[in-house]
This record gives structure tokens, C-alpha cells and sequence, in this order.
């Protein structure tokens, strides 16, 4: 999986900032049947290598991952909307 923000990450590049993205990641796996074996956040992407005997679970880690974070950096950046993922 790959997706592309259309900036980089309003975020710091601090131990903090790993905490709250792979807390999100962690209650995501938890809710689908999803392994995930290797993954790289850079500035403006991710990259992640996962496994699932389902379909519709990658699809829905996919998308929730999305959601989830950016309702993360809504709150964080006091916004009521944001546009962040590209296309």
C-alpha cells in the first residue's frame, strides 16, 4: 500500500509523533484481520507492506488510515476541514 499527501506532514518528527501514528495503526490491525509486515512514513507517503486473507480488510485499513489521520491532524491543527490525501 501507497498513498501520497498532496504536502508533507504538519507533524515533528519526534518520538510523539511515531506514538500517535502507530497507536492509530495498532487499534486499526486490532479491529481487522490485518498483519502488516514492513512500513516507511516520509514526509509525504507511506509506504507498507501488508497481509490479509481478506480483501475488503486491506481495503478498509486503507481507508481508515486515511480517516483516521486526518481527523488526528484536524484536531492538531485546530481545522474544521482539510484536504490533505492526494488523489
Amino acid at each position: 500500500m501507497c498513498f501520497r499527501a498532496m504536502r508533507g506532514l504538519p507533524l515533528p518528527a519526534r518520538s510523539l509523533t511515531t506514538f500517535l501514528i502507530e497507536s492509530i495503526m495498532a487499534r486499526l490491525i486490532a479491529a481487522e484481520q490485518i498483519i502488516i509486515c514492513n512500513y516507511v512514513w516520509m514526509a509525504n507517503h507511506l509506504h507498507m507492506q501488508l497481509y490479509s486473507l481478506n480483501a475488503s480488510a486491506l481495503n478498509s485499513f486503507h481507508a481508515q488510515l486515511k480517516k483516521r489521520l486526518t481527523d488526528f491532524l484536524k484536531r492538531f491543527l485546530a481545522s474544521s476541514s482539510l484536504r490533505f490525501w492526494g488523489l
